[in-house]
């Protein structure tokens, strides 16, 4: 098997509102990366403190569970036949517990709502709202297209523009697994 390397970054590129940053799992394989999500956000000093080897009390538990969550992405990859982005994400929304697509809706609203981002939770809302006339506690692999059809149709029937499909990568892998 060819060298798959995952690894705990801080993604410097954009910075959130609160000034912080956030942690994602990378996993590279054959030159290409691809970065899943988590729920934590750090500023560089915290996280080279959080990834030093005595982080300190207050940020020990998190450092814990980002290495919790890059092990079992470890495992994930360590079961699979052959390694592919496509199979890891598919294994991995497979290991959610959180996979029925409305409770997703749900938790990615609370936080939107949260972080004071009440437009794109409006959005979410009406997407899942839409999507809740067709399918009652699906999970996300059983969402067909053919139905996101039916739901853009039923909303260009109304005048109203179809929300794009709530993606599962959107949310936290720590969350997920």
């Amino acid at each position: 098997m060819q060298s798959i390397v995952t690894s705990i970054i801080l993604d410097t590129r954009r910075a959130l509102k609160d000034g912080t940053y956030p942690v994602k799992l990378r996993v590279t394989f054959q030159r290409k990366q691809k970065y899943y999500p988590t729920k934590f956000s750090f500023t560089p000093e915290d996280f080279e403190k959080l990834m030093s080897a005595k982080p300190g009390k207050f940020l020990k538990e998190d450092k814990l569970k980002l290495q919790a969550a890059e092990h079992k992405i470890n495992q994930i990859i360590q079961k699979l036949p052959h390694f592919s982005f496509n199979e890891l994400d598919r294994r991995l929304l497979k290991n959610s517990s959180k996979h029925e697509a409305f409770s997703s809706y749900e938790e990615a609203i609370a936080r939107l709502k949260e972080e004071g981002r009440l437009g794109n939770a409006n959005f979410f809302e009406s997407a899942r709202n839409s999507l809740w006339c067709f399918v009652h506690g699906a999970p996300f692999t059983k969402i067909k297209g053919t139905t996101k059809k039916k739901i853009a149709a039923l909303m260009k029937g109304r005048g109203t523009v179809p929300a794009p499909p709530f993606h599962p990568n959107n949310c936290p892998v720590t969350e997920r697994l």
